[in-house]
C-alpha cells in the first residue's frame, strides 16, 4: 500500500498510525493480528488459556499481599473478566451504538455493563456474561488502537518480569552503588514509564473526543434499557448448568508457596474451556456478521450519494 493511499479498513488505518508511533519511538512494530471485515477490523484471539489465568490470579495475590489488603475470594467468576474476548476497530466511535444494538439482537444474552476509562488502555470496554462466561468486547478507532498496542507491549514486559515493578525501582534508586544489570533494570523501567506516559496521553486525547463521549452515553442508554427489559422479563443471563456454576465459584486452593496450585488451574481451565470456547466462537462469528452488515449498509448509502 502506498503511503498516501487511503486504507480499505479502519484496522489498516490503525496499523499505519501504530507504525508511525513505533518508528518514532524505535519500538518493534505492531504484533497484534487484525482481520478485516468490510470497512472495519477485529482482533479475535482464542478463549483465555490456563497460563494467562494462572499468571493473572497470582499477580492479584501478590498485589493484595504487598498492599496488606484482605484477599477477595479466589475464584474464576470474580477474577477473570475476559474468558471470551474480542477487539473491534471502527472508523469512529459514533458507529459503536449501532454495532452494539445489532450484536445484542444476535446474542440476546449479551447483558452487562460498560467499564469506566479510569486507567489502563480503555477505549470503550463492554463486560458481559454470556451463558455464564465473562466476556469482554473492546471498541477502538485508529486513534485509540496504537495506545492499546503500546500498553499491551508494556504490560507483557511487566507480566513476564522483563521489567521491574515500581516497588523494585524505588529500592534500586535508593542504593548507593549499582551493578551494570541493576542500572539496566532502572533504564528499562524508565523507558517503559515514558512509553506508558505517551500511551496515557494518547488515551486522554481519545477520552476528550466528542464522538467518544457521545458514544458512551448512547451505549449506556442501550445497556440500561436492556437491563430493565431483562428485569421485567426475568431473563436469566447466568447459566443453569450446575457444573459450570460450581466451577466458576470454586475457591482455588493455594500451594505451599502462597500461589495458586498449577495443576489445579490446568484442570479448572481445561474444564472451563469446554464452556468458554463455544462462547468465543459465537462472539467472533456474530461480530463478523454485524461488521459485514454495517459495511454493506454504508456501501449502499455511499452508492446512493454518488
Amino acid at each position: 500500500m502506498e503511503e498516501n493511499e487511503f486504507p480499505d479498513s479502519a484496522g489498516e488505518q490503525a496499523i499505519i498510525e501504530c507504525k508511525k508511533y513505533f518508528a518514532a519511538q524505535g519500538l518493534e512494530p505492531d504484533t497484534i493480528p487484525l482481520e478485516n471485515v468490510g470497512d472495519f477490523s477485529a482482533a479475535c484471539p482464542n478463549a483465555k488459556g490456563a497460563e494467562s489465568i494462572e499468571s493473572r490470579i497470582n499477580r492479584d495475590i501478590e498485589w493484595y499481599k504487598n498492599d496488606n489488603k484482605e484477599q477477595p475470594k479466589l475464584d474464576l467468576s470474580h477474577r477473570i473478566q475476559d474468558m471470551a474476548r474480542a477487539s473491534i476497530i471502527l472508523n469512529s466511535f459514533s458507529e459503536a451504538p449501532a454495532l452494539l444494538s445489532l450484536l445484542k439482537d444476535k446474542i440476546p444474552e449479551l447483558i452487562g455493563r460498560m467499564a469506566e476509562p479510569k486507567s489502563g488502555y480503555k477505549a470503550i470496554h463492554l463486560n458481559f456474561t454470556v451463558n455464564g462466561i465473562n466476556t469482554e468486547i473492546q471498541i477502538h478507532t485508529k486513534k485509540s488502537w496504537p495506545a492499546k498496542v503500546v500498553s499491551e507491549i508494556n504490560y507483557t514486559k511487566w507480566r513476564d518480569k522483563k521489567i521491574i515493578d515500581a516497588k523494585e525501582y524505588k529500592i534500586l534508586q535508593n542504593k548507593t552503588e549499582l551493578s551494570a544489570a541493576e542500572q539496566e533494570q532502572i533504564n528499562n523501567f524508565e523507558m517503559n514509564a515514558q512509553d506508558d506516559a505517551v500511551s496515557k496521553n494518547m488515551f486522554d486525547t481519545v477520552h476528550s473526543d466528542g464522538d467518544f463521549v457521545n458514544a458512551r452515553e448512547n451505549i449506556k442508554k442501550i445497556l440500561d434499557s436492556y437491563n430493565l427489559q431483562k428485569q421485567q422479563n426475568n431473563i436469566d443471563d447466568i447459566t443453569n448448568d450446575t457444573e459450570l456454576t460450581q466451577l466458576l465459584n470454586q475457591e482455588i486452593p493455594l500451594g505451599t508457596d502462597g500461589k495458586i496450585d498449577h495443576d489445579t488451574v490446568l484442570n479448572l481451565v481445561g474444564t472451563l474451556q469446554q464452556y468458554s470456547k463455544p462462547v468465543q466462537e459465537k462472539l467472533v462469528k456474530n461480530i463478523k456478521q454485524v461488521l459485514a452488515e454495517i459495511s454493506a449498509v454504508k456501501d449502499t448509502e455511499t452508492d446512493r450519494e454518488l
